[in-house]
């Protein structure tokens, strides 16, 4: 279960961003189209570099060891970025990722455009060895996937066009 805040939006200075708010407050963690994540220091006003080099930084969340994890559109990874901004690429090989959450026991789900076709979506499950199985597909435009509070074997996913459905068979045990 996300302990913070997380989402996309449109934003005039960055023309798109996900952001991620963690346990701390203070800080709000800021994907950007040109390739990095920055902090936003709410008690300081100050914006810092944290990683770059990413082709197309989407989603943002933070880990069940506190390590902030961004899903890479365009290069089709999701990356660990330790707290000295070392990054490990955790999962290869996925066709445009875009949201994604932690699952209980460790696992990843994460939600893939698939090649832009908006009925292509799909919903895998990526181990912490970076092995991928196919939770869903025929997804219509997946964006953020989280745990359901009310059932947390459920999985929900929100589309382009903002509506939440639960993610079809997608029991996360």
């Amino acid at each position: 279960m996300k302990r913070f805040f997380a989402g996309c939006m449109a934003l005039a200075a960055v023309a798109f961003a996900c952001l991620a708010l963690p346990a701390r407050a203070a800080e709000l963690y800021i994907s950007q189209l040109n390739g990095t994540v920055v902090k936003f220091d709410t008690a300081t006003n100050t914006i810092t570099s944290v990683v770059s080099g990413f082709k197309t930084p989407f989603d943002l969340t933070f880990g069940p060891n506190g390590d902030l994890y961004v899903s890479d559109y365009g290069a089709g990874t999701i990356t660990r970025v330790s707290p000295e901004g070392q990054k490990t690429v955790v999962a290869s090989g996925l066709d445009r990722p875009v949201g994604f959450t932690f699952l209980a026991n460790g696992d990843i789900a994460a939600n893939c455009y698939s090649n832009g076709n908006l009925s292509a979506g799909s919903t895998w499950r990526i181990t912490p060895t970076g092995e991928k199985s196919l939770i869903a597909s025929g997804l219509t435009a997946p964006v953020e996937l989280t745990v359901s509070q009310a059932d947390p074997s459920t999985l929900l996913s929100t589309s382009y066009g903002g509506a939440t459905k639960t993610v079809p068979g997608a029991s996360v045990y």
